[in-house]
């Protein structure tokens, strides 16, 4: 078996593995929701309204990585098509398979502290795989755009939403949140993720990260402001977030459109 096959074939099982957990949770919002951050931040938008949409997009973004890093994975080698983002990703993507899964089902058997070290795990996992594909740095095809990069892109800003909102939980739960109130540790989480969009557009100009915040800030806004919340702190603060992530991407992409435009002068 050459390389590339015995990577096409982990990737595969990765994909098997990561559906086990995804259909599971799919079964059971509750394991998406977040236990801690359901009873220490209830005013976050990680709603299952908001949830559900978003996983159901990142298994089928996997899915189409999955199939497009397959498609030639049973012809003879000398008429397989060179894949270089094969070896850049490795072992990675089965890890994040297996870490997935197992994050899912520590909260399954309730399993805070665990299931936030996995959530870390895999959060570093995303990361590095995200910069061994040099997205946003290396000039790739179209294809390799759309089926290989965004994929992971959107599951990496989902990740650090959820890796922040849980870690942020579980201090306010472990430490009676250092003497700080539960909207100040919303407001924090908020901005911490705003942060984080600002640094992928100002380093990677990368719009899917942000989208997927976005998302997030979009449903801490609409439960902040709904009447069962009313906490118009934490919504006014999601808002701002919106506004900062929506002005930094114009912004930003204004810039990049205009270097180019003087190199090709």
């Amino acid at each position: 078996m050459s390389g590339k096959r015995y990577l096409q074939i982990l990737n595969i099982s990765g994909f098997i593995i990561f559906s086990v957990g995804l259909v599971k949770g799919l079964i059971n919002a509750d394991l998406f929701l977040s236990p801690p951050v359901a009873a220490s931040i209830p005013h976050l938008g990680l709603c299952a309204g908001f949830i559900m949409p978003i996983w159901i997009v990142i298994g089928l973004s996997m899915l189409s990585f999955c199939l497009y890093q397959s498609q030639d994975i049973f012809r003879k080698d000398r008429l397989q098509q060179e894949r270089p983002f094969l070896k850049k990703i490795g072992h990675l993507f089965f890890m994040a398979g297996v870490l997935n899964t197992g994050w899912l089902f520590a909260r399954y058997f309730k399993l805070i502290n665990i299931s936030l070290l996995i959530m870390i795990v895999l959060l570093v996992v995303l990361i590095k795989t995200y910069l061994n594909l040099e997205v946003g740095v290396k000039v790739s095809s179209a294809s390799e755009i759309l089926w290989v990069q965004l994929p992971f892109r959107i599951y990496l800003g989902w990740i650090m939403v959820t890796t922040v909102t849980e870690l942020a939980a579980v201090i306010y739960l472990g430490w009676e949140g250092f003497g700080f109130s539960e909207i100040y540790w919303a407001v924090a989480v908020v901005a911490i993720i705003t942060a984080a969009a600002f640094v992928f557009l100002k380093r990677r100009t990368d719009l899917a990260v942000s989208a997927v915040i976005l998302w997030f800030l979009l449903g801490t806004a609409i439960k902040g402001f709904s009447p069962a919340s009313r906490e118009l702190t934490i919504a006014v603060s999601a808002v701002m977030g919106i506004l900062i992530i929506m002005v930094s991407a114009l912004c930003f992409l204004t810039g990049k459109y205009v270097v180019r435009k003087i190199k090709r002068s």
